[in-house]
Protein backbone atom coordinates (compact mmCIF):
# COMPACT_ATOMS: atom_id res chain seq x y z
CA UNK A 1 0.00 0.00 0.00
CA UNK A 2 2.94 2.75 0.95
CA UNK A 3 4.67 1.45 -2.28
CA UNK A 4 1.40 2.60 -4.54
CA UNK A 5 1.01 5.89 -2.08
CA UNK A 6 4.88 6.63 -3.15
CA UNK A 7 4.22 5.74 -7.12
CA UNK A 8 1.07 8.05 -6.92
CA UNK A 9 3.41 10.60 -5.48
CA UNK A 10 5.50 10.70 -7.78
CA UNK A 11 3.47 10.76 -10.53
CA UNK A 12 1.87 13.98 -9.71
CA UNK A 13 5.26 15.24 -9.08
CA UNK A 14 6.15 14.16 -12.70
CA UNK A 15 3.27 15.75 -14.28
CA UNK A 16 3.65 18.93 -12.53
CA UNK A 17 7.25 19.33 -13.56
CA UNK A 18 6.02 18.83 -17.08
CA UNK A 19 3.58 21.91 -16.87
CA UNK A 20 6.25 23.85 -15.03
CA UNK A 21 8.96 22.53 -17.75
CA UNK A 22 6.51 23.99 -20.65
CA UNK A 23 6.16 27.28 -18.84
CA UNK A 24 9.77 27.58 -18.63
CA UNK A 25 10.85 27.00 -21.98
CA UNK A 26 8.68 29.81 -23.17
CA UNK A 27 10.49 32.24 -20.45
CA UNK A 28 13.32 33.29 -22.71
CA UNK A 29 10.52 34.67 -25.21
CA UNK A 30 9.52 37.71 -23.01
CA UNK A 31 11.44 40.99 -23.34
CA UNK A 32 9.88 43.70 -21.19
CA UNK A 33 7.77 46.24 -23.86
CA UNK A 34 9.54 49.43 -22.36
CA UNK A 35 12.27 48.43 -24.38
CA UNK A 36 12.95 50.85 -27.24
CA UNK A 37 13.03 49.32 -31.00
CA UNK A 38 15.59 50.70 -33.15
CA UNK A 39 14.02 52.13 -36.09
CA UNK A 40 15.67 53.94 -38.91
CA UNK A 41 14.18 57.55 -37.14
CA UNK A 42 15.75 56.90 -33.83
CA UNK A 43 18.76 56.23 -35.76
CA UNK A 44 18.34 59.58 -37.86
CA UNK A 45 17.93 60.94 -34.63
CA UNK A 46 21.51 59.58 -33.06
CA UNK A 47 22.84 61.13 -36.47
CA UNK A 48 21.90 64.04 -36.23
CA UNK A 49 22.71 64.48 -32.47
CA UNK A 50 26.39 62.95 -33.02
CA UNK A 51 26.72 65.08 -35.74
CA UNK A 52 25.74 68.35 -33.84
CA UNK A 53 27.95 67.36 -31.02
CA UNK A 54 31.64 66.01 -32.76
CA UNK A 55 34.35 68.57 -32.85
CA UNK A 56 35.45 66.80 -36.48
CA UNK A 57 31.97 68.42 -38.21
CA UNK A 58 32.97 71.73 -36.33
CA UNK A 59 36.23 71.48 -37.55
CA UNK A 60 35.44 70.21 -41.14
CA UNK A 61 32.47 72.91 -41.46
CA UNK A 62 35.24 75.72 -40.99
CA UNK A 63 37.34 74.53 -43.33
CA UNK A 64 34.31 74.96 -45.74
CA UNK A 65 33.94 78.06 -44.84
CA UNK A 66 37.36 79.17 -45.19
CA UNK A 67 37.72 77.91 -48.50
CA UNK A 68 34.34 79.87 -49.59
CA UNK A 69 36.15 82.85 -47.82
CA UNK A 70 38.85 81.86 -50.29
CA UNK A 71 36.43 82.52 -54.13
CA UNK A 72 35.98 85.73 -52.41
CA UNK A 73 39.58 86.42 -51.74
CA UNK A 74 40.54 86.11 -55.57
CA UNK A 75 40.44 89.78 -56.88
CA UNK A 76 41.05 91.02 -60.25
CA UNK A 77 42.45 94.79 -59.44
CA UNK A 78 45.90 94.24 -57.69
CA UNK A 79 46.62 96.93 -55.12
CA UNK A 80 47.87 100.29 -57.01
CA UNK A 81 51.15 101.94 -56.07
CA UNK A 82 52.16 105.02 -54.82
CA UNK A 83 55.83 106.83 -54.58
CA UNK A 84 57.61 109.72 -53.51
CA UNK A 85 61.06 110.85 -55.01
CA UNK A 86 63.34 113.52 -54.24
CA UNK A 87 65.79 114.55 -56.79
CA UNK A 88 69.73 115.56 -55.45
CA UNK A 89 71.18 117.69 -57.86
CA UNK A 90 72.27 121.33 -58.40
CA UNK A 91 69.70 124.26 -57.71
CA UNK A 92 69.37 124.89 -60.94
CA UNK A 93 68.66 121.62 -62.27
CA UNK A 94 66.06 120.80 -59.43
CA UNK A 95 64.59 124.13 -59.92
CA UNK A 96 64.51 123.75 -64.07
CA UNK A 97 63.02 119.82 -63.92
CA UNK A 98 61.82 120.11 -59.75
CA UNK A 99 62.71 118.08 -57.04
CA UNK A 100 59.77 116.26 -55.73
CA UNK A 101 58.30 113.46 -57.69
CA UNK A 102 55.24 111.99 -57.03
CA UNK A 103 54.12 108.65 -58.83
CA UNK A 104 50.91 106.38 -59.25
CA UNK A 105 51.42 102.45 -60.72
CA UNK A 106 48.66 100.33 -61.20
CA UNK A 107 48.63 96.88 -62.76
CA UNK A 108 46.09 96.18 -65.16
CA UNK A 109 43.59 93.42 -64.78
CA UNK A 110 44.45 89.88 -66.16
CA UNK A 111 40.39 88.45 -66.72
CA UNK A 112 41.89 84.58 -67.88
CA UNK A 113 43.37 84.49 -64.37
CA UNK A 114 41.18 86.07 -62.65
CA UNK A 115 38.89 83.46 -63.80
CA UNK A 116 41.27 80.24 -63.36
CA UNK A 117 42.17 81.59 -60.13
CA UNK A 118 38.28 81.80 -59.41
CA UNK A 119 37.72 78.68 -60.56
CA UNK A 120 40.07 76.68 -58.77
CA UNK A 121 39.01 78.26 -55.30
CA UNK A 122 35.50 77.43 -56.36
CA UNK A 123 36.68 73.89 -56.88
CA UNK A 124 38.48 73.63 -53.60
CA UNK A 125 35.58 75.15 -51.66
CA UNK A 126 33.49 72.07 -53.40
CA UNK A 127 35.95 69.56 -52.00
CA UNK A 128 35.98 70.93 -48.59
CA UNK A 129 32.25 70.87 -48.77
CA UNK A 130 32.29 67.23 -49.81
CA UNK A 131 34.71 66.19 -46.91
CA UNK A 132 32.20 68.33 -44.35
CA UNK A 133 29.38 65.79 -45.48
CA UNK A 134 31.69 62.74 -45.44
CA UNK A 135 32.85 63.78 -41.73
CA UNK A 136 29.15 64.05 -40.77
CA UNK A 137 28.26 60.56 -42.19
CA UNK A 138 30.97 59.35 -40.59
CA UNK A 139 30.45 60.54 -37.50
CA UNK A 140 26.21 59.45 -37.80
CA UNK A 141 27.66 55.96 -38.36
CA UNK A 142 29.89 55.96 -35.16
CA UNK A 143 26.94 56.97 -33.39
CA UNK A 144 24.44 54.57 -35.09
CA UNK A 145 26.60 51.53 -34.96
CA UNK A 146 27.55 51.96 -31.31
CA UNK A 147 23.11 52.06 -30.62
CA UNK A 148 23.32 48.71 -32.65
CA UNK A 149 25.33 47.15 -30.91
CA UNK A 150 23.99 48.31 -27.61
CA UNK A 151 20.94 46.96 -28.80
CA UNK A 152 22.45 43.93 -29.28
CA UNK A 153 23.91 43.90 -25.84
CA UNK A 154 20.49 44.24 -24.41
CA UNK A 155 19.07 41.35 -26.56
CA UNK A 156 22.03 39.37 -24.80
CA UNK A 157 21.24 40.43 -21.45
CA UNK A 158 17.51 39.68 -21.95
CA UNK A 159 18.58 36.44 -22.95
CA UNK A 160 21.21 35.89 -20.41
CA UNK A 161 18.63 36.95 -17.70
CA UNK A 162 15.84 34.40 -19.24
CA UNK A 163 18.17 31.80 -19.18
CA UNK A 164 19.53 32.21 -15.59
CA UNK A 165 16.00 32.39 -14.35
CA UNK A 166 15.56 28.89 -15.98
CA UNK A 167 18.17 27.58 -14.33
CA UNK A 168 16.99 28.77 -11.05
CA UNK A 169 13.43 26.80 -12.18
CA UNK A 170 15.38 23.77 -12.79
CA UNK A 171 17.23 23.97 -9.92
CA UNK A 172 14.35 23.91 -7.95
CA UNK A 173 12.51 21.07 -10.23
CA UNK A 174 16.04 18.88 -9.23
CA UNK A 175 15.34 19.45 -5.90
CA UNK A 176 11.37 18.47 -6.01
CA UNK A 177 12.49 15.68 -8.36
CA UNK A 178 14.98 14.01 -5.94
CA UNK A 179 12.41 13.79 -3.24
CA UNK A 180 11.19 10.89 -5.71
CA UNK A 181 12.64 7.61 -4.56
CA UNK A 182 13.87 7.20 -8.26
CA UNK A 183 15.68 10.71 -7.95
CA UNK A 184 18.84 11.49 -8.46
CA UNK A 185 20.21 14.36 -6.03
CA UNK A 186 23.17 14.53 -7.91
CA UNK A 187 21.39 16.86 -10.60
CA UNK A 188 20.51 19.53 -7.86
CA UNK A 189 24.30 19.38 -7.57
CA UNK A 190 24.85 19.89 -11.20
CA UNK A 191 21.97 22.59 -11.53
CA UNK A 192 23.68 24.46 -9.07
CA UNK A 193 27.01 24.81 -11.12
CA UNK A 194 25.30 26.03 -14.05
CA UNK A 195 23.02 28.48 -12.06
CA UNK A 196 26.33 30.14 -10.81
CA UNK A 197 27.68 29.63 -14.67
CA UNK A 198 24.43 31.31 -16.08
CA UNK A 199 25.24 34.46 -13.47
CA UNK A 200 28.30 34.78 -14.38
CA UNK A 201 27.63 35.39 -17.84
CA UNK A 202 24.60 37.51 -17.10
CA UNK A 203 27.12 39.76 -15.30
CA UNK A 204 29.83 39.71 -17.85
CA UNK A 205 26.79 40.95 -20.55
CA UNK A 206 25.95 43.59 -18.16
CA UNK A 207 28.99 45.27 -17.89
CA UNK A 208 29.02 45.16 -21.72
CA UNK A 209 25.87 46.98 -22.07
CA UNK A 210 27.45 49.37 -19.62
CA UNK A 211 30.86 49.88 -21.77
CA UNK A 212 28.51 50.50 -24.58
CA UNK A 213 26.35 53.12 -23.41
CA UNK A 214 29.82 54.85 -22.02
CA UNK A 215 31.04 54.92 -25.19
CA UNK A 216 27.47 55.84 -27.24
CA UNK A 217 27.81 58.68 -24.53
CA UNK A 218 30.91 59.85 -25.77
CA UNK A 219 30.50 59.85 -29.01
CA UNK A 220 27.28 62.16 -28.43
CA UNK A 221 29.41 64.21 -26.56
CA UNK A 222 27.42 63.60 -22.95
CA UNK A 223 28.33 62.70 -19.68
CA UNK A 224 29.98 59.58 -19.56
CA UNK A 225 27.61 57.78 -17.34
CA UNK A 226 24.11 59.59 -18.62
CA UNK A 227 21.43 56.63 -18.62
CA UNK A 228 19.93 55.02 -21.73
CA UNK A 229 16.98 53.36 -22.10
CA UNK A 230 16.97 49.30 -23.20
CA UNK A 231 16.39 49.19 -26.73
CA UNK A 232 15.99 46.47 -28.84
CA UNK A 233 16.69 45.29 -32.39
CA UNK A 234 14.30 44.73 -34.93
CA UNK A 235 12.47 41.88 -35.11
CA UNK A 236 13.43 40.11 -38.05
CA UNK A 237 16.04 41.05 -40.94
CA UNK A 238 14.92 43.85 -43.19
CA UNK A 239 15.23 44.09 -47.20
CA UNK A 240 19.00 43.82 -48.93
CA UNK A 241 19.32 46.31 -51.73
CA UNK A 242 20.86 45.29 -55.16
CA UNK A 243 24.68 45.78 -55.50
CA UNK A 244 24.35 46.49 -59.12
CA UNK A 245 22.36 49.52 -58.32
CA UNK A 246 24.38 51.02 -54.75
CA UNK A 247 27.74 50.84 -57.29
CA UNK A 248 25.96 52.45 -59.61
CA UNK A 249 24.45 55.35 -57.29
CA UNK A 250 28.30 56.07 -55.94
CA UNK A 251 29.64 58.32 -58.14
CA UNK A 252 27.40 60.62 -57.75
CA UNK A 253 26.82 60.27 -53.72
CA UNK A 254 29.47 59.21 -52.35
CA UNK A 255 30.80 62.37 -50.64
CA UNK A 256 35.01 61.03 -51.07
CA UNK A 257 34.60 60.51 -54.30
CA UNK A 258 32.86 63.64 -55.05
CA UNK A 259 36.00 65.20 -53.09
CA UNK A 260 38.20 63.94 -55.24
CA UNK A 261 36.08 65.22 -58.19
CA UNK A 262 36.33 68.46 -56.88
CA UNK A 263 40.19 68.32 -56.36
CA UNK A 264 40.30 66.82 -59.58
CA UNK A 265 39.03 70.12 -61.24
CA UNK A 266 41.19 72.20 -58.68
CA UNK A 267 44.10 70.91 -60.42
CA UNK A 268 42.78 71.66 -64.09
CA UNK A 269 42.15 75.23 -62.81
CA UNK A 270 45.80 75.21 -61.71
CA UNK A 271 47.00 74.53 -65.03
CA UNK A 272 44.54 76.98 -66.40
CA UNK A 273 46.43 79.78 -64.29
CA UNK A 274 49.40 78.41 -65.27
CA UNK A 275 48.60 79.44 -68.57
CA UNK A 276 47.23 82.43 -68.18
CA UNK A 277 50.34 83.30 -66.29
CA UNK A 278 52.53 82.63 -69.69
CA UNK A 279 50.65 85.87 -70.83
CA UNK A 280 52.56 89.27 -70.48
CA UNK A 281 50.89 91.42 -67.70
CA UNK A 282 50.35 95.85 -68.51
CA UNK A 283 51.13 98.34 -65.85
CA UNK A 284 49.61 101.96 -66.16
CA UNK A 285 52.18 104.29 -64.36
CA UNK A 286 51.78 108.41 -63.87
CA UNK A 287 54.32 110.61 -62.59
CA UNK A 288 54.25 114.34 -61.33
CA UNK A 289 57.37 116.78 -60.93
CA UNK A 290 57.54 119.60 -58.56
CA UNK A 291 60.27 122.26 -57.53
CA UNK A 292 59.95 122.33 -53.42
CA UNK A 293 61.35 125.83 -53.70
CA UNK A 294 58.13 127.24 -54.67
CA UNK A 295 55.74 124.73 -54.82
CA UNK A 296 55.38 125.09 -58.82
CA UNK A 297 54.40 122.08 -61.36
CA UNK A 298 57.09 120.99 -63.49
CA UNK A 299 55.69 118.07 -65.73
CA UNK A 300 53.90 115.11 -65.87
CA UNK A 301 54.79 111.97 -67.55
CA UNK A 302 52.22 108.97 -68.46
CA UNK A 303 53.73 105.70 -69.55
CA UNK A 304 52.82 101.68 -70.16
CA UNK A 305 54.56 98.89 -68.51
CA UNK A 306 55.00 95.17 -69.93
CA UNK A 307 56.69 91.94 -68.71
CA UNK A 308 58.22 90.29 -71.29
CA UNK A 309 57.34 85.85 -70.29
CA UNK A 310 59.00 84.29 -73.25
CA UNK A 311 62.80 84.62 -71.26
CA UNK A 312 61.22 82.15 -68.77
CA UNK A 313 59.38 79.77 -70.95
CA UNK A 314 60.96 76.85 -70.14
CA UNK A 315 59.82 77.94 -66.33
CA UNK A 316 56.08 78.65 -67.52
CA UNK A 317 56.29 75.80 -69.63
CA UNK A 318 57.59 73.47 -66.27
CA UNK A 319 54.84 75.13 -64.30
CA UNK A 320 51.86 73.80 -67.03
CA UNK A 321 53.47 70.46 -66.96
CA UNK A 322 53.47 70.28 -63.43
CA UNK A 323 49.95 71.63 -63.20
CA UNK A 324 49.32 68.61 -65.97
CA UNK A 325 50.63 66.18 -64.03
CA UNK A 326 49.07 66.82 -60.52
CA UNK A 327 45.34 66.72 -62.81
CA UNK A 328 46.31 63.80 -64.22
CA UNK A 329 47.34 62.42 -60.99
CA UNK A 330 44.42 63.57 -59.15
CA UNK A 331 41.99 62.22 -61.55
CA UNK A 332 43.34 58.94 -61.25
CA UNK A 333 43.10 58.98 -57.71
CA UNK A 334 39.31 59.65 -58.28
CA UNK A 335 39.25 56.64 -60.41
CA UNK A 336 41.58 54.60 -58.08
CA UNK A 337 39.14 55.54 -54.96
CA UNK A 338 35.66 54.89 -56.92
CA UNK A 339 37.27 51.38 -57.29
CA UNK A 340 38.34 50.65 -53.72
CA UNK A 341 34.47 52.18 -52.80
CA UNK A 342 32.91 50.00 -55.08
CA UNK A 343 34.63 46.79 -53.67
CA UNK A 344 33.65 47.93 -50.07
CA UNK A 345 29.91 48.69 -51.26
CA UNK A 346 30.09 45.16 -52.73
CA UNK A 347 31.35 43.48 -49.58
CA UNK A 348 28.68 45.59 -47.25
CA UNK A 349 25.86 44.46 -49.68
CA UNK A 350 27.19 40.84 -49.33
CA UNK A 351 27.72 40.88 -45.86
CA UNK A 352 23.95 42.52 -45.32
CA UNK A 353 22.43 40.04 -47.54
CA UNK A 354 24.41 36.96 -45.87
CA UNK A 355 23.32 38.10 -42.13
CA UNK A 356 19.44 38.67 -43.62
CA UNK A 357 19.60 35.13 -44.92
CA UNK A 358 21.19 33.27 -41.82
CA UNK A 359 18.49 35.26 -39.51
CA UNK A 360 15.56 33.96 -41.52
CA UNK A 361 16.86 30.32 -41.90
CA UNK A 362 17.40 30.61 -38.03
CA UNK A 363 14.10 32.29 -37.37
CA UNK A 364 11.91 30.07 -39.55
CA UNK A 365 14.00 26.90 -39.73
CA UNK A 366 16.09 26.43 -37.33
CA UNK A 367 14.57 27.75 -34.06
CA UNK A 368 11.89 26.02 -34.50
CA UNK A 369 13.33 22.70 -34.65
CA UNK A 370 15.59 23.46 -31.54
CA UNK A 371 12.67 24.66 -29.47
CA UNK A 372 10.78 21.25 -30.32
CA UNK A 373 14.12 19.31 -29.13
CA UNK A 374 14.90 21.26 -26.40
CA UNK A 375 11.18 20.74 -24.89
CA UNK A 376 11.20 17.30 -25.82
CA UNK A 377 14.56 16.18 -24.09
CA UNK A 378 13.09 18.31 -21.02
CA UNK A 379 9.53 16.56 -20.57
CA UNK A 380 11.75 13.32 -21.39
CA UNK A 381 13.68 14.50 -17.61
CA UNK A 382 10.91 14.84 -16.35
CA UNK A 383 9.62 11.30 -16.80
CA UNK A 384 12.93 10.38 -15.57
CA UNK A 385 13.56 9.39 -19.60
CA UNK A 386 16.34 11.06 -20.83
CA UNK A 387 19.61 12.73 -18.69
CA UNK A 388 19.88 16.34 -17.28
CA UNK A 389 22.88 16.31 -19.45
CA UNK A 390 21.08 15.84 -22.30
CA UNK A 391 18.65 18.28 -20.98
CA UNK A 392 21.64 21.44 -20.75
CA UNK A 393 23.01 20.41 -23.82
CA UNK A 394 19.83 21.01 -25.48
CA UNK A 395 19.08 24.17 -23.56
CA UNK A 396 22.47 25.68 -24.72
CA UNK A 397 22.08 24.90 -27.69
CA UNK A 398 18.97 27.05 -28.27
CA UNK A 399 20.32 29.56 -26.86
CA UNK A 400 23.27 29.73 -28.70
CA UNK A 401 20.98 30.13 -31.77
CA UNK A 402 19.02 32.76 -30.39
CA UNK A 403 21.92 34.63 -29.62
CA UNK A 404 22.80 33.87 -33.08
CA UNK A 405 20.17 35.06 -34.68
CA UNK A 406 19.95 38.16 -33.10
CA UNK A 407 23.55 38.72 -33.96
CA UNK A 408 22.60 38.15 -37.40
CA UNK A 409 19.80 40.79 -36.94
CA UNK A 410 22.44 43.33 -35.90
CA UNK A 411 25.44 42.30 -38.31
CA UNK A 412 22.67 43.05 -41.21
CA UNK A 413 21.40 46.47 -39.56
CA UNK A 414 25.48 47.19 -39.03
CA UNK A 415 26.35 45.83 -42.72
CA UNK A 416 23.71 48.05 -43.82
CA UNK A 417 24.62 51.40 -42.02
CA UNK A 418 28.48 50.88 -43.59
CA UNK A 419 26.11 50.84 -46.93
CA UNK A 420 24.50 54.42 -45.99
CA UNK A 421 27.94 55.97 -45.79
CA UNK A 422 29.60 54.52 -48.69
CA UNK A 423 25.92 55.61 -50.73
CA UNK A 424 23.94 57.97 -48.64
CA UNK A 425 20.98 58.55 -49.52
CA UNK A 426 19.45 62.08 -49.17
CA UNK A 427 18.01 62.69 -45.24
Amino acid sequence: MMDRRIHLIGSFMKSFLLLCGGLLLAAPHARADSARELTESYLADLRQRAVRAHPSVAAARSRTDAATAGIRAVRLWDDPELGLGVKAADRMMREDDGDLRLSLSQKLPRPSVYRAERAMAAAEAAAKQAETRDAALMTGREAAATAIELALADEIVALQAAQLDWSGKMLANAKAKALDPTGNAIESLRLEGELARDRQMLDSARRTRAGLARRLNVVLGQALDSPWSELRLPGRAGPTPVAAGEVARLRRSNPSYLAKLRETDAAAAGGDVARAMRKPEFMIEAETNWWSGGGEYRDTMIGLKMTLPWFNEPVYRAKIDQADRLTDAAAADAEALKRELAGKVVASVTEAENAAREARAIENDVLPAMEKAATATESAWIGSQAMLTEVLEARRALLATRLEQRRSVAAQRAALEELETLVPRQR
